[in-house]
């Protein structure tokens, strides 16, 4: 097992616990996912910065990831391939601490695919990290609207309805 592996596996565990918590009502869930980040949801299309972008933010290369991300979004693409690789730019940018960056390119991600729930989902995780909670919000709410249920969705609400609580 590698590192990676043992990573997404100690993740999918946390995360499966805050869920089966949240879901059961326990005070103990507000402040186990309280104490959890929130969820960036990478794209995956057939373009090939997009899949070394999404490849690389999977392996947890963040400056990788910021690599192809420019190259796909410079590069002329369709705009679901551009849309897709500035969704996760804004994860890469976000998760390199470059929140204004992040920020722009989670707008232009949302604006180009305004039907994306990872595009508003990260929007979200960003304006989260940045301290905008409510914006934050608004962003998940809108991204469970479009595709209820996503792992990355569940959790990133399980952190407004901390705050909410809080």
């Amino acid at each position: 097992m590698n590192a990676v592996q043992f990573v997404e596996i100690i993740m999918f565990r946390t995360s499966f616990i805050a869920i089966a918590l949240i879901a059961s009502g326990s005070s103990a869930a507000h402040a186990n996912a309280c104490a959890e980040t929130p969820e960036f949801a990478a794209h995956r299309t057939s373009n090939s910065s997009v899949r070394a972008q999404f490849n690389a933010l999977s392996r947890g290369e963040i400056r990788q990831a910021i690599h192809f991300g420019e190259e796909a979004v410079n590069s002329g693409t369709s705009v679901r391939h551009r849309a897709a690789a500035l969704s996760n730019l804004c994860a890469a940018y976000a998760l390199d601490g470059q929140a204004e960056r992040a920020l722009t390119a989670c707008n232009a991600a949302v604006e180009a695919r305004p039907d994306s729930w990872r595009a508003h989902n990260n929007f979200g995780a960003a304006q989260w990290l940045s301290g905008n909670y409510d914006a934050a919000d608004a962003h998940f709410s809108h991204a469970s609207e479009l595709s209820a249920g996503e792992s990355e969705i569940v959790i990133n609400a399980s952190l407004s309805q901390c705050a909410a609580v809080g």
